[in-house]
């Protein structure tokens, strides 16, 4: 997990939706990125198209979170990460992720609090 910070309008969620545009399986079958790393040595290419769409990335921003109080913006947290949760559901499927992180993951809901810590 990688947590960026940096100050006020300085391109986090922009730099953050363009990582996982790149990175996500979920965008596996756009058009390769040649364009985006341009090379004379073809192997160099391929060592980066390689790695796109490849890994599942759950891309998670608390840009939208307006609050009146700490409750309200606690449950908005909560539930903004159950809704990324529930858009890669399909990591449940498979043996991608042990028993116990199943478990934990289908624990993810709106207003989970610190219960689930």
């Amino acid at each position: 997990m990688t947590l960026i910070t940096r100050p006020r309008r300085f391109g986090k969620t922009l730099n953050m939706s363009m990582l996982e545009c790149f990175f996500s399986n979920k965008y596996a079958d756009r058009v390769s990125c040649s364009r985006v790393f341009p090379s004379e040595k073809k192997t160099e290419r391929n060592k980066y198209r390689e790695l796109q769409g490849t890994f599942s990335v759950m891309f998670l921003s608390f840009a939208n979170i307006k609050a009146k109080n700490y409750a309200d913006m606690e449950y908005k947290i909560t539930e903004e990460t159950a809704r990324v949760y529930e858009q890669n559901s399909y990591l449940l499927e498979g043996s991608l992720l042990s028993t116990n992180e199943q478990k934990y993951y289908e624990s993810i809901k709106p207003g989970i609090g610190e219960s689930v810590v």
